[in-house]
């Protein structure tokens, strides 16, 4: 396997940013402020409020509604990635959640909305999607809304224990994500997103994921 790509560096910490992206994130964050849903139950699909209800620790990519939602709503551990600073920020509201909330923030550069504009951080796009699975406990739910969604998934299917929910958020407009279907297939699929729980172990054709994480960690989308 490519060495470049696939390279893990796992890490947690406040990364600063270049001040030009820092710029460029605050300047967008500001124009998609208004897209982002609401943390109260009339804005999180009833899908989501059950499997959080039911969660011990949750974990979103691309810190958002969901985080803030579990946050204010459920007593579950909250893992929240994120590669701007301003994403959690507005999850939170500023609150403190102490060690309910982990917080991961990963420089990807210059992005928006969370998605990085260049390739110029390829060596970290690893430690995005495989970000939380150096955390203890596992969490039991993940929902994948961030950037690289297909390659976060694929990762998943390789670290999660059996019975762990995955949702995919955009996923039923989306050609290009059902491409997980080939290594396995949802239990449900809403409007917007698609639930896959992994199966027990041997179930999976792991030498085949493993391969695919490697041809999808470019693909941001």
């Amino acid at each position: 396997m490519n060495t470049e790509i696939s390279e893990i560096k796992h890490f947690e910490a406040d990364v600063k940013t270049t001040s030009e992206s820092a710029d460029l994130n605050e300047a967008t964050d500001a124009q998609d402020l208004a897209a982002d849903a609401p943390s109260d139950a009339s804005g999180i699909d009833p899908m989501i409020r059950d499997l959080l209800q039911d969660s011990t620790v949750c974990a979103e990519y691309g810190a958002g509604p969901i985080t803030a939602w579990a946050l204010e709503n459920t007593s579950a551990k909250v893992i929240a990635v994120h590669t701007a600073a301003k994403e959690l920020a507005r999850a939170t509201r500023g609150q403190d959640f102490g060690k309910r909330l982990t917080s991961i923030h990963v420089n990807l550069g210059k992005n928006r909305r969370g998605r990085p504009l260049s390739y110029d951080a390829k060596d970290q796009f690893s430690s995005y999607t495989d970000a939380i699975w150096d955390k203890k406990p596992l969490p039991d739910t993940v929902f994948i809304n961030g950037c690289f969604r297909v390659c976060c998934f694929l990762t998943a299917l390789t670290k999660a224990a059996p019975g762990t929910k995955i949702v995919i958020s955009g996923y039923t407009n989306s050609g290009t994500l059902r491409i997980v279907e080939d290594f396995l297939k949802p239990s449900k699929v809403t409007d917007q997103m698609a639930l896959f729980e992994v199966p027990e172990e041997g179930k999976l054709d792991m030498e085949n994921i493993e391969k695919n994480i490697a041809m999808f960690r470019m693909v941001m989308e």
